[in-house]
């Protein structure tokens, strides 16, 4: 079982001066004694139009600098530091059974003097799936 707090993330107006970030929570049980893993994957880059935000590349996402990325809190999480969304991203994993595992799933981004003005967005799918 995978809860999600929300199933749509809004990290408002995005900054030249700071980091602007939320932090989406998530309860997985699971019985499976082989644990679960948790990944993510997106259908591109956080874009508006022909305009997007660059994917964090040094581990934080930094203001000032055009970036996005994803970091996990407590629970399972496997993200220590800022990380690209990609395909098939490994989020949370454990390794036996769980009941209402806890894990914050922190979203940030910054914006550069070249980035564009917009209303960015884009999809991503959560899979959960028992160890083999």
């Amino acid at each position: 079982i995978l809860d999600f707090t929300t199933n749509t993330i809004s990290l408002g107006t995005l900054s030249l001066t700071q980091v602007v970030s939320t932090t989406v929570s998530t309860t997985i049980s699971t019985d499976s004694l082989t644990g679960y893993s948790l990944s993510f994957d997106e259908d591109g880059n956080l874009r508006d139009g022909a305009n997007d935000i660059n994917d964090v590349l040094d581990g934080s996402v930094t203001a000032g600098s055009e970036e996005y990325g994803i970091r996990t809190v407590g629970g399972g999480g496997v993200l220590v530091v800022d990380t690209a969304l990609a395909y098939g991203l490994e989020v949370a994993s454990s390794l036996g059974p769980e009941n209402d595992e806890e894990t914050g799933i922190k979203f940030s981004a910054g914006l550069a003097g070249s980035s564009r003005a917009g209303s960015y967005s884009h999809v991503i799918t959560a899979t959960l799936t028992a160890n083999p």
